[in-house]
C-alpha cells in the first residue's frame, strides 16, 4: 500500500510509522516539521526492510500545500491508498487566557490541516481498491467523556475532527473512499509531557501504534464513518 502519515517525527505518528514499516510491504511517506525527527525515523529502519520509507519535512500550518502534493504524487505516481491525519498541536492554558491566536493555531493544525490535506489528495486516492482516510482524534473530543481544565481549545478542535470524519465519510462513500477516526486516551508522548509535566500515562505510543497500523490498512474493508474510542480507562 501507498501510505501517507503526518506528525511522524515523534509520539504516536513516529511509532505508527515504524509499525507500518515492519508489518508489510508498504511504501510510506512520513510528514513532519522536524527534519531531525524524520532523520531519526529513517535510521530506525534497515535499507532492506519489508517496506520503503520516504520523508518530507513540511509545516502543515501553512496554507500552500502545492509543494507537498507534488512531492507525494511524484513518489506515489498519483496513487494514495491510505492517509493517516495524525499531526496535532496542544496548548494547555485556562480558557480565559486563550487568545484568538491560540485558537487559530490549534485549529490550523488539528482541523484545517486535516481538511486541507484530505481535499488536496482527493484526486489521487486509489478509488479502485477503496482508499482509507484515518483521522486521529482524542478522547477529549468525544462527547460525554471526562474533560480537563486547560484543554478547552484542544478538546474542541478534536471534537471538530470527529464531526468532520462523519461528514467526510458520507461525502466520499460514492467515490470508494472510507473515512474513520481513532480517538486515543492519554498516551505518554512528548506532547503530553510538554502539556502536563510529571504526568505518567498508562499507554505508550508503541502500545497503540500497532492498532492504528492494522486499522489503517484493513479497517475500511468493513467500516466507514466510525469513531473509535481507544483508551485504557473503562
Amino acid at each position: 500500500m501507498n501510505i501517507v502519515i503526518t506528525g511522524a517525527s515523534q509520539g504516536i505518528g513516529y511509532a505508527t510509522t515504524l509499525a507500518l514499516a515492519e508489518s508489510g510491504k508498504h511504501h510510506i511517506i512520513a510528514i513532519a516539521r522536524s527534519k531531525d525527527g524524520l532523520a531519526k525515523l529513517k535510521d530506525q529502519l534497515p535499507d532492506d526492510g519489508p517496506s520503503e520509507l520516504s520523508t518530507i519535512s513540511f509545516d502543515l500550518a501553512q496554507k500552500d500545500y502545492s509543494r507537498l502534493i507534488t512531492d507525494i504524487n511524484s513518489t506515489f505516481n498519483s496513487a494514495v491508498d491510505v492517509l493517516i491525519n495524525n499531526a496535532a498541536y496542544l496548548i494547555n492554558k485556562p480558557f480565559l487566557e486563550l487568545s484568538d491566536e491560540d485558537w487559530q493555531a490549534m485549529f490550523e493544525v488539528n482541523v484545517f490541516a486535516v481538511a486541507r490535506l484530505s481535499r488536496e489528495l482527493f484526486p489521487y486516492f486509489n478509488k479502485k481498491s477503496s482508499a482509507h482516510i484515518v483521522n486521529i482524534g482524542s478522547m477529549g473530543g468525544v462527547q460525554g467523556t471526562e474533560k480537563f481544565p486547560g484543554l478547552s481549545a484542544y478538546s474542541t478542535s478534536k471534537g471538530a475532527v470527529n464531526t468532520l470524519t462523519e461528514v467526510m465519510s458520507k461525502e466520499f462513500e460514492n467515490d470508494n473512499i472510507k473515512v474513520n477516526c481513532i480517538n486515543p486516551g492519554a498516551v505518554q508522548t512528548e506532547m503530553l509531557t510538554q502539556a502536563f509535566p510529571g504526568y505518567q500515562a498508562d499507554v505508550q505510543p508503541q502500545d497503540i501504534a500497532q492498532y492504528i497500523a492494522t486499522f489503517a490498512t484493513s479497517g475500511h474493508m468493513v467500516m466507514n464513518g466510525r469513531l473509535h474510542e481507544v483508551s485504557s480507562k473503562g
